[in-house]
């Protein structure tokens, strides 16, 4: 594992790193800050925490965005809500996918809502031809993935599809062009990308087929210039062959009979702890601790619309496995 973060930094090296986010560190850091001033209830510290990041910072994450709006609506911050709702325009959400999230319901009377939907409506992101091209790309993806008979029948052409894809985002890598949300937009309010999907896939085959090479200095890359969320990415890392641990699939819950059980995590060697810390800080993200937490906060009240970049994993299984998995795990 050492051996493998001095590759990537080396590696690193020669990839692209032109940023969608400046100082993306820096913005990680006051955004973690800010979440865990939510999480802990000190909300009007939470919310001006956010302000001063998104207001200033060049380039953002629309979870940051719309948090930092719930906020300002539960604290009734108008001015401040509708300052940082300028903030959504160039995410290419539509006026009727923004009308269905509760939070903007109690704005209709008011003109700068209507006005926002307006400008909404004819905002453009700059790049519509890459983002269409890419919607292409998951569609291809998703195409005999989703027919009957799916891997079994269809396999080779899957895979074939997987390779033209992975090399359509890595040639995008190479020359610069692979979008951030500044460029192509989300889909929604957590921020999802049609080619999520496409590295999704092709990470997941990596531990299967492995004559395929791993894309870990590219995901790396985009995580530092602030173009895909570091959780995400610690996701697809953990894919390939287990090459990295970033405490992303350690969070589980078992589903046994269809009822859940609680939640647990692993009790992780000095060692493991060491890694996950080391990797988590390369990719700008928070503690394992403050991880948990903001995940504790979320289950505690499942309610709240906040978002958080952070994954719980639930598996099925039989009270057999449930008991062998756990003996090396504690309650979250």
């Amino acid at each position: 594992m050492k051996n493998m973060f001095v590759l990537v930094l080396l590696v690193l090296a020669g990839v692209p790193l032109f940023g969608q986010i400046q100082d993306y560190r820096a913005y990680q850091k006051s955004i973690h800050a800010a979440e865990l001033k939510l999480v802990r209830g000190q909300k009007q510290e939470a919310l001006d925490k956010y302000q001063e990041v998104l207001i200033s910072a060049k380039g953002n994450f629309v979870k940051d965005v719309y948090n930092a709006l719930l906020l300002a609506d539960e604290l009734k911050e108008t001015g401040c809500f509708f300052e940082l709702l300028e903030l959504l325009l160039p995410k290419n959400l539509s006026n009727d996918y923004l009308k269905s999230l509760k939070v903007f319901n109690k704005q209709n009377n008011d003109p700068r809502w209507q006005a926002f939907l307006a400008a909404n409506k004819k905002a453009k992101v700059p790049e519509r031809e890459l983002r269409a091209r890419l919607e292409g790309l998951a569609r291809d993806d998703q195409y005999f993935r989703t027919k009957e008979g799916s891997y079994d029948v269809y396999g080779d052409t899957i895979n074939h599809i997987d390779s033209i894809n992975i090399a359509a985002l890595l040639d995008l890598i190479a020359n610069n062009r692979f979008p951030g949300e500044a460029k192509i937009g989300v889909q929604d309010i957590r921020g999802k990308q049609p080619m999520d999907i496409i590295f999704h896939h092709y990470c997941q085959s990596t531990s299967v087929k492995t004559q395929k090479r791993v894309v870990t200095p590219e995901l790396i890359s985009l995580v530092q210039a602030g173009k895909i969320l570091p959780n995400k990415c610690g996701l697809w890392l953990e894919m390939q062959k287990g090459q990295f641990k970033t405490g992303v699939f350690t969070v589980l819950s078992f589903r046994i009979n269809g009822k859940n059980s609680d939640w647990y995590v692993p009790i992780l060697s000095n060692e493991d702890l060491m890694l996950v810390k080391q990797t988590r800080e390369m990719l700008g993200m928070e503690s394992l601790e403050e991880y948990y937490e903001k995940i504790r906060f979320g289950l505690s009240n499942p309610d709240v619309a906040y978002v958080f970049d952070v994954k719980k994993n639930i598996f099925e299984g039989d009270q057999e496995l449930f008991q062998s998995v756990t003996k090396s795990m504690r309650k979250l």
